[in-house]
């Protein structure tokens, strides 16, 4: 979801336009009201584990040319406030990137290491993208040691039964194998 703006409806009460992003197998949240004779929404949602394995597919695959710290602060955010199952979050992660043809990493990606981290340019955009948003002031480095580093390492602790279970199974054992420790 994202908020794209203020504006004034014609009789001059501000209205906000939201985007809503939706995706295959979404979940479905429950959002609570505030009036009484209104039923709460349902709203689909995209499962955790899902924004999770997509944002980690992004951060290996672009590499150093990553540009979206956007997904770095969502990691850092969900990383540091939701409860993760280590199981489904590998499950998701392994099936994110068969999907979308990406080798999972034996060691720690470019995109999560400290030379990412203490890159100037990539401090310059993280820096931006904070006081643009008007979002809590963490270093990236700091983002990336505390909280989004340790994601990765947790979808290599699951065995490798579990993700054949959410992959096609037109792709070959090969593709499923679980990460090995650098």
């Amino acid at each position: 979801m994202k908020n794209c703006g203020t504006t004034q409806d014609s009789a001059g009460w501000p209205t906000s336009c939201v985007r809503i992003w939706k995706a295959w197998n979404d979940e479905c949240a429950q959002y609570p009201v505030i009036l009484d004779d209104m039923p709460a929404p349902h709203l689909h949602v995209y499962p955790q584990y899902a924004v999770i394995a997509e944002k980690l597919e992004a951060i290996v695959s672009l590499g150093m040319g990553n540009t979206r710290m956007k997904d770095y602060f969502d990691l850092w955010v969900l990383a540091r406030h939701a409860e993760i199952n280590d199981a489904i979050l590998a499950q998701a992660v392994h099936a994110t990137f068969a999907r979308r043809g990406t080798r999972i990493p034996s060691g720690i990606p470019v995109g999560l290491a400290d030379g990412f981290a203490s890159d100037r340019r990539k401090k310059q955009q993280w820096e931006a993208f904070l006081h643009k948003n008007g979002l809590a002031q963490v270093s990236l480095d700091r983002s990336l040691e505390l909280c989004v580093q340790p994601c990765w390492p947790r979808c290599k602790h699951s065995s490798a039964g579990p993700y054949k279970l959410l992959i096609n199974a037109r792709l070959s054992s090969s593709s499923l194998r679980p990460l090995r420790a650098a």
